[in-house]
């Protein structure tokens, strides 16, 4: 195993060498769904938030100019915020929020 710190450590079965209480820390685990279970249940892939209720109608109307298909067009929800869904290339649901107002 090379020294910590180095950012091209390798510990046991060419894992990279960790340090610190949390291994974990800072790394994102994606797991496949199956489409049809994706489908089905209309999962979501990421969700992204935005600051102010401008930038979410901004980029919602940037979308809309650009063409893409809205899974779910941009939609003021109970609980004070405005969402829309869009689906990419590969099946995967996009969720872009902000502040409704």
């Amino acid at each position: 195993m090379r020294a910590a710190g180095n950012s091209n450590a390798v510990g046991q079965a060419g894992k990279p060498a960790t340090t610190g209480p949390n291994p974990c820390s800072g790394l994102i685990s994606l797991r496949p769904v199956k489409e049809t279970i994706r489908d089905r249940e209309d999962l979501l892939s990421v969700s992204m938030t935005v600051a102010t209720a401008g930038e979410i109608k901004l980029l919602f109307l940037e979308f809309q100019s650009a063409g893409v298909t809205f899974r779910q067009k941009l939609k003021k929800q109970p609980w004070g915020a405005k969402n829309f869904v869009v689906q990419d290339p590969d099946g995967n649901m996009l969720l872009f929020a902000g502040p409704a107002e």
